[in-house]
């Protein structure tokens, strides 16, 4: 699902737990916020997650924990932990490369 650039406001709800053949979820560029759910964590199947973009705050951990080999996740690192994360990104719009896929496979999958 890529719901990027669509002005969406509120939190990620929690009912994406029960999608969970899902593969990719994008919402980066957005107004949302909030805590990220924990129940994310649960998508086993998740490849790519995008939430930079936004005003997320918390911890990315549940979805480290259960990420699959090759998994990119990114997010704006600011006040999101995720030490999983692909890329990190900053409120203000610059991007970096924080690890390659390749060593975050060694620690998460």
């Amino acid at each position: 699902i890529d719901l990027s650039n669509n002005r969406l406001r509120g939190p990620i709800s929690s009912n994406f737990e029960a999608m969970s053949q899902l593969n990719t979820l994008i919402i980066k560029n957005n107004w949302m916020g909030g805590s990220v759910p924990t129940e994310l964590g649960n998508l086993s199947n998740l490849q790519t997650l995008e939430l930079q973009g936004n005003f997320f705050k918390g911890s990315l951990e549940p979805v480290c924990n259960s990420r699959q080999k090759g998994a990119m996740f990114n997010s704006d690192c600011e006040e999101v932990l995720c030490p999983c994360c692909h890329i990190c990104c900053t409120m203000i719009g610059s991007c970096i490369v924080k690890q390659k896929i390749e060593e975050i496979d060694k620690v998460y999958s």
